[in-house]
């Protein structure tokens, strides 16, 4: 995707409307590794590291009460 093309895609991000768009794809997996040259990853506003990593989801890591 372009830079213009993600400019006008990642507004609708924050309420959810870009799932529709021919550039996203959904996938579930447990493991999914990023690599990009000169990147920083954040995670929930956090930074976690700079590319490339490989992020592992751990089932029941997090409890949540509410």
């Amino acid at each position: 995707m372009s830079r213009t093309g993600l400019l006008a895609v990642f507004p609708k991000v924050f309420a959810g409307k870009h799932v529709g768009h021919p550039a996203v794809q959904l996938r579930r997996v447990r493991t999914v590794e990023l690599a990009a040259s000169n990147i920083v990853a954040y995670a929930d506003g956090e930074r976690i590291g700079a590319l490339p990593m490989t992020i592992e989801v751990v089932p029941h890591a997090v409890c949540v009460l509410a």
